[in-house]
């Protein structure tokens, strides 16, 4: 399909925004189409996952943990981390994930986009869980390094 030429007239207007916003807006029917990390479980809402997107821990290169495969638990305790803003789905996924394996770690920074968490990643700030699909370039770079914690992240 060609947008352009199949729907003479047609526009499109993008935002990005956070999940609940996005959610929002899905159900008072002011979004035709959404892309989310997370497929939400809304019965009133129709998805369809179309994408492995994995997500992992990004590290600066030179930290101790870069490359690292099956972290365990232990060794990214009262790591410095950086989290996204509270309303985001990969915050959600992080937050479940350290909760879940009781993994307390010291939040130094909150970020509204994936490209200000890429940003103090690489400047040394801290840690931070992130799209493996959003660190393409930084990979290719060696800006960012991936890690992978035991159960594949989330």
């Amino acid at each position: 399909m060609n947008f352009k030429s199949d729907i003479p007239g047609g526009a499109v207007s993008l935002k990005v925004t956070n999940r609940n916003e996005v959610l929002h807006h899905l159900t008072q029917n002011k979004y035709d189409l959404a892309i989310l990390t997370q497929v939400p479980d809304m019965k009133n809402i129709a998805a369809v996952p179309f994408l492995e997107n994995p997500l992992v821990m990004g590290a600066p290169p030179e930290h101790r943990l870069a490359g690292e495969k099956n972290i365990p638990a232990d060794k990214i305790k009262n790591e410095q981390f950086i989290f996204r803003e509270v309303d985001s789905g990969t915050r959600m996924m992080m937050t479940d994930y350290l909760e879940k394996n009781r993994i307390e770690v010291n939040s130094v920074m909150e970020l509204g986009t994936n490209e200000a968490v890429k940003q103090a990643v690489m400047a040394g700030i801290g840690l931070s869980i992130i799209s493996k699909l959003s660190i393409g370039n930084e990979l290719y770079l060696n800006k960012i390094s991936p890690s992978i914690y035991p159960d594949c992240l989330i």
